[in-house]
């Protein structure tokens, strides 16, 4: 019962991520001056970014952070992944962070076309 309840608190915090990436994506897209393919492929980068960063550290955390500020601390491994598994977790965070964005990007835009204030 108690991991069932952690398990559903991780996957809300997950999607208040996803949710903070659209609203950030649509109000960047909306004060940006860039032209529309530019902040379409920006979007796309900074989410392959993020993704490339959780690639990477896939299968790790940190410990003994005794500056949290910074992220001093322990990389500690919790498994080896596979490529296999390592990929696939990098095109799957890429899949929901890029479309995300996208959407964001998209509905900020047309915020801006319609000169309309953000919500």
């Amino acid at each position: 019962m108690e991991d069932t309840i952690l398990e559903a608190l991780f996957l809300l915090f997950q999607a208040y991520g996803v949710y903070v990436i659209y609203e950030l994506a649509k109000r960047l897209a909306a004060a940006t001056t860039v032209s529309r393919i530019k902040s379409y492929v920006t979007a796309l980068g900074v989410s392959a970014f993020i993704a490339a960063i959780l690639w990477a550290y896939y299968g790790t955390h940190i410990e003994n952070t005794d500056d949290p500020l910074y992220g001093k601390g322990d990389i500690v491994q919790d498994f080896v992944p596979t490529d296999q598994e390592r990929n696939k977790h990098g095109v799957f965070v890429f899949i929901v962070i890029g479309i995300t964005s996208l959407v964001g990007t998209h509905k900020g835009l047309k915020i801006k076309e319609m000169g309309s204030t953000l919500n």
